[in-house]
């Protein structure tokens, strides 16, 4: 397959190139720099990779790369929990996405010889806070910042639909990967025995392993009935207090000491709010295609990233 990633030198992005070309695929990677690229992939990668220089939320002749694509995979965004949330940091949350989106659909629409699917990143935060209701993919939006800003995503991702692309949107849970992401910023507490659950600890934690996140990625591409919304995140719940323990147990540290909501408010401003939100969130479209899940349950996975 010929695949135009964008969003190709984040945390997902680089997994996936890796992926991709591991498996035989011709890999166009759409980015700002070409050669912090170049530096982020490893000069391995970057061998096998067309690089084409553009933002994605802006229009230019990057768009001309989509033409001749069988697949485009759209991971293009600021990071949520990048930077503390100002009232210009979430316009920046939401144009980098919807605007991103829109531009990749618009290249698809103007394509002589358009993809025939277009993946594009969303996240679990779409359902809201909702406790502890099981949520498929069937469950109804939520009604906050970030939900609102899944439904602006995903709305605009779909319009791709109009020109014949098969469209999927990818509903991230808590990707767990050492090489970065919240499990990076995780391990140092528990490190120096300062682990715990976060607020009450009650709250549902959607996650999924890394693995199963390019797995998941894989049964988008290639399974044509396969179409809307996907919940990519493991198939055990559990809560944070959970979590925090599971976690310790694997690092062989105690995990009892739990972060106050005061303190994660002081420190994330509203973002914590977000951080212990509930959302019990199940892969029910995963399982009716017949995903097989490598890491379905929590202490296994973390000890494929954490011992050693």
């Amino acid at each position: 397959m010929r695949i135009l990633i964008t969003g190709g030198t984040g945390l997902i992005g680089r997994r996936l190139l890796a992926d991709r070309l591991r498996r035989g695929d011709e890999v166009v990677l759409v980015t700002r720099d070409r050669q912090r690229a170049r530096r982020r992939i490893g000069a391995d990668s970057a061998k096998g990779v067309s690089i084409v220089e553009g933002d994605p939320a802006t229009a230019g002749g990057w768009q001309k790369s989509i033409d001749g694509c069988d697949a485009v995979i759209n991971l293009a965004g600021a990071g949520v929990a990048d930077r503390r949330w100002t009232a210009g940091y979430k316009k920046l949350l939401v144009d980098s996405r919807v605007d991103s989106a829109a531009r990749v659909v618009d290249a698809i629409t103007e394509s002589q010889r358009p993809p025939g699917v277009l993946i594009g990143a969303s996240a679990t935060g779409y359902y809201g806070g909702r406790g502890d209701e099981c949520l498929q993919e069937s469950a109804g939006p939520g009604d906050d910042f970030l939900a609102r800003l899944a439904v602006a995503w995903e709305h605009k991702t779909q319009e791709a639909a109009s020109a014949g692309a098969r469209v999927v949107s990818l509903r991230f849970g808590v990707v767990l990967d050492r090489a970065g992401g919240a499990l990076a910023k995780m391990i140092p507490p528990f490190r120096f025995l300062l682990g715990g659950p976060l607020g009450s600890g009650r709250q549902y934690m959607p996650w999924v392993h890394w693995g199963d996140v390019i797995g998941l990625i894989d049964l988008a591409l290639h399974t044509s009935a396969l179409a809307g919304p996907l919940n990519v995140v493991a198939p055990e719940a559990v809560t944070s207090r959970t979590f925090a323990r599971t976690m310790g147990r694997v690092m062989k540290r105690p995990a009892v000491l739990p972060v106050p909501r005061l303190a994660l408010r002081l420190a994330l401003g509203e973002l914590a709010d977000y951080v212990i939100m509930s959302q019990r969130v199940e892969p029910a479209t995963a399982h009716r295609h017949g995903y097989r899940f490598r890491f379905p349950r929590l202490q296994p996975a973390l000890e494929s990233l954490l011992e050693g």
